[in-house]
């Protein structure tokens, strides 16, 4: 009996000493020690199978003497005269969690755009939960060059999302999750009443 036990705990030890090292090896991390904010401007999201390193900026828009509306994007604190302001996303970093650790993935990235395909209503990163739920976040811009994107979205001070009559109400001004998979891009999801598609990157 305390032979076996011994040798148990050798094993138990052995695990413990060998464990950063195949964590290091599968680029796992501790969550603590590799997932946290790396600056002030980010949070870590806790969702359904995932924790999501999210780095925001400031969104806001000025207008000029002649009546023009700009929206813009970034982290100029000096701004003072500005119509509105919100912190959204600039991009996230997410990882697969499981017990105390996580693995870095990648989110699935879609352009917003109107049935026509002519407009740009923005651009969402998309997470599949384990439960069949998927996470949308959302930015204003698009993904990508060469795309017209849509001023009226753009220089909207608040966002709605809305599929078959029903809300899909934004965490944050940036996320909102659904068991609807958009997608597919057969299904009509509505930015602020215009409809629109997700298209891949």
């Amino acid at each position: 009996m305390k032979k076996a036990l011994k040798i148990a705990g050798e094993i138990l030890v052995l695990l413990v000493l060998l464990t950063p090292l195949v964590c290091w090896a599968l680029g796992i991390r501790f969550f603590k020690l590799g997932v946290t904010p790396v600056n002030s401007s980010a949070r870590v999201d806790r969702i359904d199978g995932f924790y999501v390193t999210v780095f925001t900026e400031n969104v806001y828009t000025t207008t000029d003497e002649e009546g023009n509306t700009y929206a813009h994007f970034g982290s100029d604190k000096g701004v003072t005269d500005y119509n509105w302001k919100h912190k959204e996303m600039s991009s996230i970093v997410p990882f697969k969690r499981f017990l105390f650790f996580a693995k870095e993935t990648e989110a699935e990235a879609y352009n917003l755009l109107s049935e026509d395909g002519e407009f740009c209503y923005g651009s969402v990163q998309v997470l599949r939960a384990p439960n069949g739920k998927l996470h949308y976040y959302y930015k204003r811009m698009p993904i990508g060059v060469g795309i017209r994107f849509s001023p009226e979205v753009l220089h909207a001070e608040t966002l709605s999302f809305s599929y078959d009559g029903g809300d899909l109400p934004l965490t944050d001004y940036i996320r909102f999750s659904s068991r609807v998979d958009f997608t597919t891009g057969d299904k009509i999801l509505s930015v602020n009443g215009y409809p629109c598609r997700l298209s891949p990157r």
